[in-house]
């Protein structure tokens, strides 16, 4: 089966040590230690729910890609994916910032 691709918000500072050991749950300051991704759709939402939750500016948070065989994820709701195991640095790609997202305009519907 084919891995499938979420996206993991976090905030800039954070980078370096996530590149160097991967997505950790241990290192999760919610109860129960889990990481939390989200579909593509879910993006600006998970951005702010960074902004919000650390007080950060939006320039500080940054998203991965993520990629992970779908049996490692149980879904939480809508959009929204927990994950209890740890995910190697070779399953990440940074991507955007939140500014970017941010920035983003809006498609014509």
């Amino acid at each position: 089966m084919s891995p499938v691709v979420y996206r993991h918000a976090t905030l800039h500072q954070h980078l370096a040590s996530i590149l160097a050991t991967g997505l950790d749950p241990t290192h999760a300051t919610a109860a129960p230690p889990l990481i939390w991704l989200h579909t593509p759709g879910q993006t600006p939402w998970a951005v702010l729910e960074v902004v919000e939750r650390h007080g950060a500016a939006l320039t500080d948070v940054i998203l991965l890609d993520v990629q992970v065989p779908r049996q490692w994820l149980q879904r939480a709701e809508r959009g929204l994916w927990t994950c209890d195991r740890v995910i190697a640095p070779g399953r990440l790609r940074v991507g955007e910032s939140g500014y970017d997202v941010a920035a983003s305009p809006i498609p014509d519907i």
